[in-house]
Formats: structure tokens, C-alpha cells, sequence
């Protein structure tokens, strides 16, 4: 697996975490300008948050999940470690060191390089 190292402070932004399982019905709000192909959705007891358009089936202003998703954001400050599990649309899903998982903006981390791999 992939480790980065944290180069710049992240925090979450919003204190509810949705968790949705595949099939739920989600309505959408509007698409993120910072973030492109990531979409405010809310559930249907309320819970808001950005959802990765990917992972969604669109039919106007509702989508159906195609996989279960998680929005957990990791708060991480410069120099932790993580585990890169996947990227999807310039945020990482990660582990930090202590097993704790969830997303982090890429551009807050950079790649460390395996022991056997060697710069030119």
C-alpha cells in the first residue's frame, strides 16, 4: 500500500458524518466549485454532506448510492503518516497511524517513496 506524508493541517468542516449503504436514496443539492465531481446530497432523515458523484446513479435531483460510502474526514496535521487506500476525485481515503480511517484533500499530502524504490 501507499504512504504519504501530511504536508499541510486538515480538519472536518461538518460535524455530521453521513454513512449510507448502496441503495439509499439521497436528494442532490448542488455540486461543490472546489472540488469538482463531488455533490451536497442529503439522506432522508437530514444528514448532508459531500458525496463523490461516482458513486452515484443521477436521475434529476435524487440519487441512488451504488456503493456503501463513508464521509468521514481525518484531522491531520503536518507530518503524520497515513495509508492511501484509494483516491477518488482529489481526496484519499486513509489510515492514519493509530487505524483511525477517512478522507483527506491529496494536495495536503505527498507521496513517500518504498525503500526499494530509487530517485533518478
Amino acid at each position: 500500500m501507499e504512504k504519504a506524508r501530511v504536508i499541510e493541517e486538515h480538519a472536518p468542516v461538518h460535524e455530521q458524518v453521513l454513512k449510507a449503504r448502496a441503495g439509499e436514496r439521497l436528494h442532490l443539492e448542488r455540486e461543490d466549485d472546489e472540488w469538482p465531481g463531488w455533490i451536497w446530497c442529503v439522506t432522508e432523515s437530514g444528514t448532508g454532506s459531500w458525496v463523490p458523484e461516482p458513486y452515484l446513479a443521477i436521475d434529476s435531483q435524487e440519487g441512488v448510492l451504488l456503493q456503501d460510502y463513508e464521509a468521514t474526514e481525518l484531522t491531520v496535521q503536518p507530518g503524520d503518516l497515513l495509508t492511501l487506500h484509494y483516491e477518488v476525485n482529489g481526496w484519499w481515503w486513509t489510515a492514519d497511524s493509530q487505524g483511525n480511517e477517512g478522507w483527506v484533500p491529496a494536495k495536503k499530502t505527498e507521496p513517500l517513496l518504498e525503500a526499494n524504490q530509487t530517485c533518478l
